[in-house]
């Protein structure tokens, strides 16, 4: 071990495409990166369809609009604009090698041997904790070393003696087993994350073919994930595999092999614990959902046959010629798969192609679909047969033996299914205590491959809002508040067909922003997080249309449209909108997505019938202090295991028969209904029942306050608690308990209409009767014990608009 400080001064370019991917480059420039649709982010390229790729593991990228592609170096000097010099330095710097190190401290170096014990390279470690790769102390390149297993000589002696050889995540935890008398190893670079990661060389299988392996995976879930990739690229080349996950001792939290020993375990407890556990069983995957491509494919050979023939028959004109290559290209395009017309808008934007081989529903005229057209025929694009192609196609979707489907997004339900897509070509269908992975398209079920939730792994289940700190250390007003936000999240995969908005209100730092965009993170879907503009209710019916979840952020401001286009949301009655302001075409915006609404000062929710259709979920001010990204990178940890968790609670709540409360929410007791059973699933019935309770009873309070009448009413009866008099006395009151309360503007008649309007959540508040002599009315309002908050919101200046008419304001 040595102990010195070291300044690095080469940079080494093998390192450095190990330490950064593609996607680490966008995420330098702020560009977000959807792997279904992302417009190309160079300089100079006007995207208007997306068209940029990344290929083998994000580590290249490629543009189909521009034609430039390259590694992730190449990115960012395209990005950046800067040379290939000053490009590899900022992003070695960024990456920590082949630079100054500064302060950082040499704690550790490992050599890594040859077979015959020949130095190779070694990995060093540094305080604070970081690791760097160099050929010797003078050489920080690995230009032209081929990698090797750590302690590859004792691998390939303890492999030839059939003794077990342990695998772990680190070097560390190699030293520390081969100290307690076992023969260990690891790849450099740390955990690998799947059986294409390119940490994982060739090599290091030919080195362990034929070996006994014993894993021991760091407790955590890359640890896991690692864990799972060596031993399925392992599975039918070593001799036996089993993945030995070490318990906490005595108390003590255990993470990895040198925490097990730190604990007092010892090398006895170990080999017990490994001869307990049972083999490792790849997971099998069926045959039907294994596409073989062969080097030479069959089927685009015998296309292109098809085509030369064609061609070189000298008795047809050219037009004949492009009109039989398109009619070859629908034949074998309806034996791979089939053609759908959209059962709603039948035109050529719309119409779809299944193919069944990759499991792709694709709209025919978007880029995706025509990019792989011109792979699988070999004609370029530009090429004027390419245009009679795809008029063909166009033609056979809309005229053709086609049907219409209606293609889902993101999640569907069936009678006894809800089916949840899992990146392109999969999804999980969930069943009474059932969910597993299938293909797209089973069961009739397709979903568009634009509109998919990013690609996850079924995992062990856990809740996410114990897991993730975005959640459990939210501030909620209410004891009720994450039950109710949670069984919320939970329902959104069900896609009941009315669904109760949810509307999160609170000051600024109270997260209420942050926490609906941790749903997008957690369920992997496109962020439609946007801002409401009076004058564009077009744009809300598109969201809404789009399905998935669509929040409107600060909705703090008077619209006027926004209390019936959230009442029809809400119902699924949708709208009808002109296709075009040049046309007289009419389409219908389907009420698809779920609509989650940020508020500082809510002032929608005095329309009362609106107040009755939503969830509130008051938050205070967020105590916890931590970076955006942190919370983002957790989330991404947690997806699989959280989303495992609702797959988990969905198919228990579908087995769930028992007897379920009524009233819980008068405007969607369907809605209710099921969130009974989920919070039943996840043992937290009780919980979820008083949540659902307190927010069917919090409607009354959330109109009031934030209705200027009803204001009022909530702040007398706070300070007298109960009235009895006429309009005219009522009105009094309030202006000597509030002395600005507007006298000139709320005269008796308009107090008298608007408690009407109010009178439905009056009476769910306050023991409440009225008697009317002639023109003579009468209210007597007494203060009830319901648990309700007995409050007010904050201050706000902003009044409501109000219309104005010949003669004044009505």
């Amino acid at each position: 071990m040595t102990n010195n400080n070291k300044k690095c001064t080469n940079i080494s370019i093998d390192e450095l495409k190990t330490r950064l991917t593609c996607i680490d480059i966008l995420k330098i420039f702020e560009i977000a990166y959807d792997k279904n649709n992302i417009s190309c982010p160079l300089p100079g390229h006007n995207d208007g369809t997306p068209s940029f790729n990344l290929f083998d593991n994000n580590a290249a990228f490629k543009c189909f609009g521009c034609g430039k592609g390259g590694d992730c170096i190449k990115l960012y000097e395209l990005i950046s604009q800067k040379s290939f010099k000053e490009s590899l330095a900022d992003l070695a710097k960024l990456a920590g090698i082949g630079q100054d190190t500064g302060t950082r401290t040499i704690v550790a170096i490992y050599d890594y041997r040859n077979a015959d014990g020949s130095p190779c390279f070694q990995v060093v470690r540094f305080n604070p904790k970081g690791f760097s790769q160099r050929k010797n102390e003078s050489d920080w390149s690995l230009k032209d070393v081929k990698r090797v297993l750590y302690k590859s000589p004792e691998v390939l002696d303890a492999k030839s003696k059939e003794i077990e050889i342990f695998l772990c995540e680190g070097e560390k935890d190699v030293e520390t087993l081969m100290q307690h008398g076992f023969t260990a190893t690891c790849n450099s670079g740390g955990a690998i994350s799947g059986v294409k990661d390119r940490k994982w060389q060739d090599n290091y299988t030919d080195a362990l073919s034929g070996a006994h392996l014993v894993i021991i995976p760091d407790k955590d879930e890359p640890g896991r994930k690692h864990a799972e990739a060596v031993a399925d690229i392992m599975s039918g080349k070593a001799l036996s595999i089993k993945i030995v996950e070490l318990p906490d001792k005595d108390g003590k939290k255990v993470k990895d092999a040198t925490d097990f020993f730190d604990a007092g375990g010892t090398a006895e407890e170990l080999k017990g614990l490994v001869a307990k556990t049972a083999e490792y069983k790849i997971k099998v995957i069926p045959a039907s959902n294994i596409v073989v491509v062969s080097p030479i494919d069959p089927e685009t050979t015998n296309l292109r046959v098809e085509f030369a023939n064609i061609l070189m028959n000298r008795n047809l004109s050219m037009t004949e010629k492009y009109v039989r290559m398109a009619a070859v290209v629908c034949k074998y395009l309806l034996r791979r798969g089939r053609l759908f017309y959209h059962n709603k808008y039948k035109t050529w934007e719309t119409a779809m192609y299944f193919d069944c081989k990759r499991h792709l529903l694709l709209k025919i005229s978007s880029d995706e679909f025509l990019s792989w057209l011109s792979e699988y025929t070999g004609i370029n694009r530009a090429e004027p047969v390419f245009e009679y192609i795809k008029k063909a196609i166009g033609t056979e979707a809309l005229s053709g033996e086609t049907v219409g489907i209606i293609p889902e997004r993101y999640w569907a339900k069936r009678p006894d299914a809800i089916y949840i897509s899992n990146g392109i070509g999969k999804m999980v269908k969930i069943t009474a205590n059932s969910y597993i992975l299938v293909d797209n398209g089973t069961d009739n079920v397709l979903f568009e491959s634009e509109f998919t939730l990013d690609s996850w792994d079924i995992v062990e289940p856990r809740d996410p809002f114990t897991e993730c700190s975005l959640f459990s250390n939210a501030n909620f007003e209410s004891e009720h508040g994450l039950d109710l936000f949670r069984i919320w999240t939970l329902g959104i995969p069900t896609s009941p067909r009315c669904k109760p908005p949810i509307v999160m209100t609170g000051e600024v730092g109270s997260g209420k922003t942050r926490t609906i965009l941790g749903l997008f993170e957690l369920y992997g879907i496109k962020k439609m997080i946007t801002k409401l503009d009076e004058k564009k209710e077009d744009d809300y019916w598109t969201v809404t249309n789009n399905g998935g979840i669509g929040c409107f952020d600060n909705v703090d401001t008077h619209t006027k449209w926004l209390a019936d286009a959230l009442s029809s949301a809400a119902t699924g009655v949708g709208n009808n909108k002109r296709q075009l302001y040049s046309n007289d075409v009419i389409v219908h915006m389907e009420a698809n997505s779920w609509v989650a609404i940020t508020s500082a000062n809510p002032m929608f929710a005095s329309d009362a019938g609106l107040a009755d259709r939503l969830l509130v979920v008051r938050m205070l001010r967020r105590k916890a202090d931590t970076a955006d990204s942190v919370l983002t990178d957790e989330i991404m940890q947690k997806r699989d295991s959280g989303l495992s968790f609702i797959c988990a609670a969905i198919s228990k709540a579908l087995a769930d028969k028992g007897n379920v409360p009524g009233n819980l929410n008068r405007r969607h007791p369907d809605f209710a209904d099921f969130a009974v059973r989920l919070g039943r699933a996840i043992g937290r019935e009780n919980e979820t029942i008083a949540a659902l309770r307190h927010a069917e009873a919090y409607k009354a309070v959330f109109n009031l306050e934030n209705d200027d009448v009803g204001a009022e009413i909530i702040n007398l009866m706070r300070n007298k608690g109960g009235f009895s008099g006429t309009i005219v006395y009522l009105l009094k009151e309030m202006q000597e308990q509030n002395s600005e309360f507007d006298m000139m503007y709320w005269t008796p008649k308009r107090v008298g209409k608007r408690i009407s309007k109010l009178w439905a959540h009056i009476s769910d508040l306050y023991d409440a009767t009225e008697d009317k002599s002639g023109s003579i009315r009468t209210i007597r309002l007494k203060k009830r014990n319901n648990g309700m908050p007995d409050a007010m919101p904050a201050p706000t200046s902003e009044k409501p608009e109000r219309d104005v008419v010949e003669g004044g304001i009505l």
